[in-house]
């Protein structure tokens, strides 16, 4: 059965899936503390919900707790987030090529690239035939 709009079977969603599991399993686990954190300084869950769909660095996020906490300016939460996701641009210069076979997913690809999304593309997993090579990766990085 194939999903229409990305050209991937069921089975490769689930290979998929599968492989990405350690990286859900901490993506969960960091957010839940991040909340606690966020409800710790007096920001009800809707703002911690916003921020982590906002902030795609689980970093940045903890970070940005402490420059709200601590009333910077936003030059200075300017500037410490550019420093904090500078590392962001090593990850897509280890993957330039990978991400250059995949057509137009490339630009979710590179916008959804987090430190976390690397090690399960970077395995030796086993991509079932009906997936093409793009889609493989674009699952991956989900």
């Amino acid at each position: 059965m194939k999903h229409a709009s990305s050209g991937m079977t069921a089975q490769a969603w689930r290979a998929a899936f599968v492989v990405s599991l350690p990286a859900l399993m901490g993506y969960t686990t960091m957010g839940a503390a991040f909340g606690i954190l966020l409800n710790r300084i007096g920001y009800g869950p809707w703002w911690a919900l916003f921020m982590c769909v906002t902030i795609l660095s689980g970093s940045l996020q903890f970070a940005a707790v402490g420059m709200i906490a601590g009333s910077m300016s936003l030059a200075e939460t300017a500037v410490m987030s550019l420093l904090i996701n500078i590392r962001y641009s090593v990850y897509g210069l280890a993957l330039i090529e990978a991400f250059r076979k995949c057509g137009w997913k490339r630009f979710y690809m590179i916008f959804a690239l987090t430190e976390s999304n690397p090690s399960p593309g970077a395995g030796a997993v086993t991509t079932p035939r009906s997936a093409s090579e793009g889609s493989a990766y674009l699952a991956r990085l989900k």
